[in-house]
């Protein structure tokens, strides 16, 4: 079991991912799979200040910086590595750069030569969306399996996946909104994936691990859709520079995914065209893949 507790903001860049892979490849992937891997990015890994992860490792195609007072059990591999002040390292890493403050704590072995890439993301297979909305409000919702267009859990309330495969342009969860998953589950996302402070994602079956539901997430608007705004779509501008903007608009990588603060969250989610942004104060069970 893969348990992650953030005390500040984690996040994971996949922005040029496909062009650097190409450009650094050496030989075949260090791994075949992402498997033993808690936080996998095809471009960047940031862990910012107090991080705790108890177990799993990290990989990353090119970056892993992390920052002061970071505990993490398990082994690095990427590229280039920085370590700042007060960062213990509970395992290994697997490096070609180091960076590290005086105060760093490795406790392993360092490998100073690693090819690239460590491993390649799965591809998302192609999915079709359906048009029926659904805002779910109150405790006692349930949805089947099934193809669907926007699913949105309210402020306050409560939804339970039956189990199956799920096909959705958009899931959004609220303010203290409760995903529960009640068997084996499959969620493809096309565009949007969002939750605000407070929710959580939860196995209602002690029998589940979290990576039990999968949720496999593009970010990119379905072809020939009309372009209309989101109401969050200026935070989503302020958490991308400009040349992700652009590529963005042009469609060669997704829009981030973000969950606000003290989130509680079980899944393996995976993005490899999109970046992650988890806040403070979260904890995460299970894999994140972007």
């Amino acid at each position: 079991m893969k348990d992650i507790k953030w005390h500040h903001i984690f996040s994971l860049f996949a922005a040029g991912g496909i062009a650097f892979v190409a450009f650094n490849f050496k030989g075949p992937p260090l791994f075949q799979n992402t498997d033993n891997f808690t936080i996998f990015a095809q471009e960047e890994i940031k862990l910012e200040q107090a991080v705790q992860i108890s177990s799993g490792d990290i990989g990353s195609n090119k970056e892993i910086d992390i920052e002061k007072d970071a505990i993490i059990s398990g082994n690095l591999f990427a590229g280039e590595i920085t370590l700042d002040k007060n960062v213990t390292i509970n395992g290994n890493i697997s490096f070609n750069k180091l960076e590290t403050h005086k105060e760093t704590q490795i406790l392993g072995t360092q490998k100073k030569t690693v090819y690239l890439p460590i491993a390649n993301l799965s591809e998302i297979p192609d999915f079709s969306i359906g048009t029926q909305d659904f805002k779910f409000t109150g405790q006692n919702n349930t949805l089947p399996a099934g193809s669907y267009q926007d699913i949105i859990v309210e402020k306050n309330s409560r939804l339970i996946l039956s189990g199956g495969v799920y096909n959705l342009r958009k899931l959004e969860l609220k303010e203290n909104a409760v995903l529960i998953f009640n068997a084996s589950t499959i969620i493809n996302i096309q565009f949007k994936l969002k939750g605000q402070k407070h929710v959580s994602i939860l196995s209602g079956n002690n029998n589940l691990k979290p990576t039990d539901l999968a949720v496999n997430y593009i970010g990119i608007r379905p072809k020939n859709e009309k372009v209309e705004r989101e109401d969050d779509d200026d935070e989503i501008n302020s958490e991308m520079d400009n040349q992700e903007k652009k590529d963005n608009k042009e469609q060669k990588i997704g829009r981030p995914i973000i969950f606000d603060r003290d989130s509680f969250l079980n899944f393996k989610l995976l993005a490899p065209k999109a970046s992650v942004h988890i806040g403070e104060t979260s904890t995460i069970r299970g894999q994140v893949l972007a």
